[in-house]
């Protein structure tokens, strides 16, 4: 349902994700991976040139009140050349387009797993996996919350029915319990990264 948008936003310099690394260590100590959603400074041209290191602004409300990211896998250990985070008790909030709209899903139970090539100020690279659980419920709970006026035609209620029919045949799976009541109501969701050095320059 994602991927083509995800690519579409990604190539026109629409979506870009930023990874703060706080307490970075080659040497085995723990730190944690912090999630940014970035604006290009300048925004001409939107995409930033391959194997450069272009500024970036984030929004204020990518903080909670105590300046803490709000989108965070934790308990991440770099061994050699591969990095390993969480599971985190914190919520990653993954950000998706799903038939033209923009939407904002909790993760729980998240890690990442992957690569990472050092240089002379941090990672020059980093390529992996983030991976995790989605809830029905608030998968559903996001697309319901979202006004009638910013969905593309058919409209809303065609779009979620069309959701519940993927869910009814099987196309998307709940293969997760996490609540422990031995139902079911959790699917597993990963998202592919590949990234290089940028800078955030504003908090907007």
């Amino acid at each position: 349902l994602a991927n083509d948008y995800m690519q579409d936003d990604v190539d026109a310099g629409l979506l870009n994700i930023l990874i703060e690394m706080p307490g970075y260590s080659e040497g085995g100590c723990p730190f944690a991976l912090d999630f940014f959603r970035g604006t290009r400074i300048p925004a001409d041209p939107p995409v930033c040139p391959a194997g450069t290191a272009c500024d970036y602004s984030i929004s204020a409300d990518e903080f909670d009140p105590e300046c803490a990211a709000v989108s965070r896998i934790g308990n991440a250990v770099l061994v050699g050349d591969h990095l390993h985070a969480g599971p985190s008790p914190d919520v990653y909030y993954l950000l998706l387009v799903v038939v033209g709209l923009d939407i904002v899903l909790p993760m729980h139970e998240v890690v990442f797993d992957g690569t990472i090539v050092p240089g002379t100020d941090g990672p020059d690279t980093v390529d992996g996996i983030i991976a995790g659980y989605i809830t029905e419920t608030e998968f559903f709970g996001v697309f319901e919350a979202i006004p009638e006026a910013e969905y593309p035609v058919p409209g809303k209620d065609e779009v979620i029915d069309m959701l519940h029919e993927l869910f009814t045949r099987g196309i998307i799976v709940n293969d997760a319990d996490l609540d422990g009541d031995t139902i079911l109501e959790s699917g597993t969701i990963g998202l592919a990264v590949s990234g290089v050095p940028a800078h955030v320059t504003s908090v907007e």
